[in-house]
C-alpha cells in the first residue's frame, strides 16, 4: 500500500508539468519586415520579425516556393538569384502554430536586373561602396563635390536625408536602421544630381 501511494505521488507532478507547458504556449500570428526586392546576382539576406514578440518559437527557416524565371536558391538565410523576375519564398517556424504544427507564410520578392537604369552620363565617375552594405554607404564624387545625399525606397518615399554644410568629394551616409532591400540614393552635386541604386543587407 505504501508502494502504491508512492507511485501516485510520483505521477501527479508529471501531469501538472504538461498542463503548464500547454497553457504557456504562444502561437505565431504573423511575420513582418521581410525584404520585398533584390538585385539579380546579388545575395540577399532573408530576415523578418515574428509577431507576437513573445511567441514561443521564433526561429525562421526559408525555402523557395516558386522560383519563376529567377533561378532562385536558398542557402541558410541567403537568397541567390541569377535573373530578374519574381520569386516566392516560404518562411517556416517549426511548431509555430501549435505543438507539432508548423507556421508557414509566403512572401513575394521582386528581383531587379543587375545594372538597371544605371547612369551613363558624365556622373558615372561617382562611386557608391560598399554595395551591398550592412551599415553605411561611402560616396566618392570623383570630380564632383557632393552637397546633399537622400535615400528613398523603391516607391519614392524619402527615408534618410543628409544636408552637408561643406561640399566635399567624399561623403558617407548611415543606413543601418533601414530594412534589407534595394534603395535609391540621390546624390546632389554642384553640377547637378544623380540617382544610384544601393542594396542594404
Amino acid at each position: 500500500m505504501n508502494d502504491r501511494a508512492f507511485i501516485c505521488n510520483f505521477e501527479k507532478p508529471a501531469r501538472v508539468h504538461v498542463g503548464i507547458q500547454v497553457l504557456n504556449f504562444v502561437a505565431v500570428s504573423n511575420i513582418i519586415n521581410v525584404p520585398t526586392t533584390a538585385i539579380a546576382g546579388t545575395p540577399l539576406h532573408l530576415s523578418g520579425n515574428v509577431l507576437p514578440d513573445n511567441a514561443t518559437y521564433q526561429r525562421i527557416s526559408w525555402s523557395v516556393c516558386d522560383a519563376g524565371t529567377t533561378n532562385a536558391t536558398i542557402t541558410g538565410n541567403t537568397l541567390n538569384t541569377t535573373a530578374s523576375g519574381t520569386v516566392i519564398v516560404t518562411a517556416t517556424i517549426k511548431d509555430g502554430t501549435y505543438f507539432d504544427k508548423d507556421y508557414t507564410q509566403d512572401f513575394t520578392i521582386k528581383i531587379e536586373p543587375l545594372g538597371i537604369n544605371e547612369p551613363t552620363s558624365t556622373f558615372s565617375s561617382i562611386i557608391i561602396f560598399p554595395n551591398p552594405t550592412t551599415d553605411e554607404l561611402r560616396i566618392i564624387g570623383g570630380s564632383f563635390q557632393i552637397k546633399k545625399i537622400e535615400v528613398f525606397d523603391m516607391v519614392g518615399k524619402l527615408l534618410v536625408s543628409q544636408n552637408l554644410l561643406n561640399s566635399s568629394f567624399h561623403q558617407k551616409i548611415d543606413i543601418s536602421n533601414l530594412n534589407s532591400g534595394i534603395y535609391l540614393v540621390k546624390i546632389v552635386t554642384e553640377q547637378g544630381e544623380i540617382v544610384r541604386k544601393a542594396v542594404k543587407q
